[in-house]
């Protein structure tokens, strides 16, 4: 078996030392029969040319093997820059995909965004009044009930400004600048997105904690001169993207004089 493989692994040493062998035994056998025939310097000559014949066979023997690890070598290394290579070109087309997907997505917001817009500040109405903008905001975001505060001066309290679909019993309560999640995103001037609300929301400063839903969004808005001078609370039971756009919102609010 091991000699099959030898043979198929190294066929040229196989044949190399095949005829070396042969010569060896055809020069025991010619001084086993005829052991008179030669003279001394013969024979030495003789095993002097096999000596030199076996060092040669050696030497090669062992290029060959050295030949041979090295190109196993190269080929392992070869096979595994290869593999490399093709990690490499798969982490390049997933990177690829993941751009595209990315500039897809930024694709559809601008048109999602676009068409907000449009319904909101180009619904046919000449003026938009602030209950029809918070009209519009419910049925565009499916939101449960909306709170429009308005900061008061010189206290710079912020109070209910206008309201929409909220009970008639319902009071919420106003905040001041840093007082409770209201007042924290009308300090950090950033729109808030706060998800699964538990039902004993309102303990927190929040005048629709009380209200049906899960998701509750501030959005806060800057007038002309970059101060805060509203906040816009709405629950909604559906996540929307309106924090992503809420600048462009509320600058479209300001522009238009809704606000």
């Amino acid at each position: 078996m091991k000699s099959t493989k030898l043979h198929k692994k190294h066929p040229f040493l196989v044949k190399i030392f095949s005829f070396a062998l042969s010569m060896v035994i055809l020069t025991v056998v010619k001084y086993l029969l005829f052991p008179e025939s030669f003279s001394a310097l013969f024979i030495t000559f003789d095993i002097s040319a096999l000596i030199i014949l076996l060092t040669i066979l050696y030497i090669t023997d062992r290029y060959y093997r050295e030949s041979s690890n090295l190109i196993e070598n190269l080929k392992t290394s070869f096979e595994q820059e290869k593999t490399e290579w093709d990690n490499e070109r798969q982490s390049l087309r997933i990177k690829l995909k993941e751009f595209e997907d990315k500039e897809n997505a930024a694709t559809k917001f601008s048109s999602y965004q676009e068409k907000i817009l449009k319904q909101l500040f180009e619904s046919g109405k000449k003026s938009l009044s602030q209950h029809n903008f918070l009209h519009l905001m419910a049925e565009i975001f499916q939101a449960g009930g909306i709170i429009l505060y308005k900061q008061t001066e010189p206290e710079g309290q912020f109070i209910v400004e206008e309201t929409y679909a909220l009970p008639d019993d319902f009071k919420p309560n106003p905040f001041s600048k840093g007082e409770g999640l209201n007042g924290q995103a009308v300090e950090d001037e950033k729109a808030i997105e706060i998800d699964e609300i538990p039902e004993s929301y309102f303990f927190i400063n929040s005048g629709l904690g009380s209200a049906p839903g899960n998701i509750l969004y501030l959005l806060p808005i800057l007038d002309t001169k970059n101060q805060n001078k509203y906040l816009i609370e709405l629950i909604t039971f559906k996540k929307s993207q309106i924090v992503k756009m809420w600048s462009n919102i509320a600058a479209k609010l300001i522009e238009n004089k809704v606000l």
